[in-house]
This record gives structure tokens, C-alpha cells and sequence, in this order.
């Protein structure tokens, strides 16, 4: 015997304008150098449905105004870092990405499969990239510029984190235009309280 069922509200499904839900993750990589670790980011993005992951702290090598372009298990991977490394930090440091999968590749392809924005090296790390995408539903078309960010933490000179506020500032204010900016970043951000010099 089979069950009737009520059918469902059309408006029911949450949406986005897409049709369906974009999903971005951000995170810190703490180096993805082997490519068993972009196997395994690209493994958890399959798993879990994400559209666009985009990381910092890649610690991999590259060229300082250029980018690392990789097909990984059917996902498109952009990679941004520099050649010289960190002399005191021996597994390496910075660098940014972006992870497409095939519905984020569409989007890029749609947007004319744009070379990544890049904002260059601030306190010896490659700390910015950024990428076009148009995903298109129909006779619409929703232009999004993703960036990856890795900002510079409090012990940093001075000079170098005014530097990078002011590159990310103008990376942003650079964006293709009528795009939505979507940003993943490692803040670099520390919580608490100061303590003064006469505090016990």
C-alpha cells in the first residue's frame, strides 16, 4: 500500500537567490605543503557538499607576484605564497587559497575563468588572493569577488600591519565591480583583557 502524501510548500525550501545554498568554508591550513592534504581538503568537500573553501597558512612556496593554478580529484585550486620563507620558521609560513569545486569552477568559467587577484607580499607573506564568480539561475546573475585573507597578528611591527590594512583595503575597494565581496580570514585576533604594568 502506498502512503499519499501532502506536497510540499513551494515555498518551503530555503533559498539564497541560487536556488540552492552556496556554501563557503574558511579555515587555517597550518600547511598543506603534500598533496595528501589538498587529496584530503578536497575528500571533505565532497563529503559535505562545500562550494568554495578558502585557507591561509598554506606554507607553500611560489613566486611573490604570482600563483600556483592546480586541478585536485576534479576541483580547480588556486595558491598564492612566496619564495622566500621565513628564515626562523623552518615548516614554513603564510600563504593563501581557494578551493572551487565543479559547481564554484562553472561559476569562475561563467565570470571568463579570470587569472586571481593578488595583493602581493606584506611582512614576507603572501597574505591575499581573491577570484570572480558568476552563478547564474535562469536569466540572473550573482557576481561574487571571494578573497582570502591572512592578516598579520598584534606582535607584528607596526609598519607592517598598517601595510596590510591598507593593501587589503585597497584589494577590496579594486574588486571587479558589481560583485558582493565574500571574505574568509584568519583574523589573527587575540581576546582578553590588558593588563597594565602595575596589575599583579
Amino acid at each position: 500500500m502506498v502512503e499519499d502524501r501532502p506536497k510540499q510548500p513551494r515555498n518551503s525550501r530555503q533559498r539564497d537567490g541560487l536556488g540552492t545554498r552556496l556554501t563557503l568554508v574558511t579555515q587555517n591550513f597550518q600547511g598543506i605543503k603534500g598533496d595528501d592534504n589538498l587529496d584530503t581538503i578536497t575528500n571533505i568537500m565532497s563529503e559535505q557538499n562545500i562550494d568554495i573553501y578558502v585557507g591561509q597558512e598554506t606554507w607553500r612556496h611560489g613566486e611573490d607576484k604570482d600563483y600556483e593554478s592546480l586541478e585536485v580529484n576534479g576541483f580547480q585550486v588556486f595558491l598564492h605564497g612566496t619564495v622566500e620563507q621565513d628564515p626562523k620558521n623552518k615548516r614554513g609560513s603564510g600563504g593563501v587559497a581557494i578551493f572551487l569545486s565543479k559547481r564554484a569552477q562553472t561559476a569562475w568559467k561563467e565570470a571568463g575563468s579570470p587569472k586571481p587577484t593578488l595583493g602581493g607580499v606584506v611582512g614576507d607573506y603572501a597574505r591575499l588572493i581573491g577570484i570572480a564568480l558568476h552563478f547564474k539561475t535562469g536569466k540572473m546573475c550573482h557576481k561574487f569577488f571571494v578573497v582570502s585573507a591572512y592578516h598579520p597578528h598584534s606582535g607584528k611591527d607596526n609598519d607592517i600591519i598598517e601595510n596590510f590594512y591598507e593593501s587589503l583595503d585597497s584589494f577590496i575597494a579594486n574588486a571587479p565591480r558589481g560583485h558582493t565581496v565574500l571574505m574568509g580570514s584568519d583574523v589573527n585576533a587575540a581576546l582578553g583583557i590588558a593588563k597594565d604594568d602595575d596589575d599583579s
